[in-house]
């Protein structure tokens, strides 16, 4: 069973665990990791979700996932991006943390107010030197930033291919600085 912290609307601790379904289900604040890989040409790793995903099926995406119960983010996001995309002994140091965002988003049932906290992981791996975790991810794809800009930008022509977090401001607010060389 995986329990999950739940914090406050201020990002603070309760003291309470729940399991991820309970969690969306009554729309408590959980933290949540996403990372972004970037190679040295500025190209952005993409990961495309599996049919069978409850939320966002056969969408691209990034890496990233919950914080189980006493983890922390930065830890979180290694363990992340080791399962879905199986890079090996990622050292949660190589990190960079980048910002931490409030969301607030809802799909059918599913009620998702969590803090995401982002990352950086630089790496030249190519796209045949990750492992995908079969159950998760279809599909890894390296996207330039430009063209990253403008999926972000044209919300109608790609909501169907990628999820909504590439539509949020904040998420193209992050390109640009990662465009300019800096965090």
């Amino acid at each position: 069973m995986e329990l999950i912290d739940v914090v406050d609307e201020n990002n603070q601790l309760t003291g309470e665990k729940c399991e991820r379904k309970e969690l969306h289900e009554k729309g408590l604040w959980y933290r949540a990791v996403f990372v972004i890989v970037m190679n040295s040409k500025n190209e952005l790793l993409f990961q495309k979700r599996t049919s069978d995903r409850k939320i966002h099926p056969n969408k691209w995406g990034i890496t990233g996932g919950h914080v189980d119960s006493g983890e922390s983010e930065r830890v979180a996001a290694a363990r992340e991006t080791q399962e879905e995309i199986g890079i090996e002994n990622l050292d949660p140091k190589d990190l960079e943390f980048l910002c931490v965002k409030k969301i607030v988003r809802k799909y059918g049932n599913v009620i998702n107010n969590h803090f995401k906290n982002i990352f950086l992981l630089r790496t030249d791996l190519k796209i045949d030197e990750f492992v995908p975790q079969k159950s998760e991810v279809s599909e890894l794809k390296y996207f330039s930033i430009d063209e990253i800009k403008n999926i972000c930008q044209n919300k109608e022509k790609y909501e169907k291919e990628f999820i909504p977090t590439f539509f949020d401001d904040y998420f193209l607010e992050i390109l640009e600085e990662l465009e300019k060389g800096g965090k």
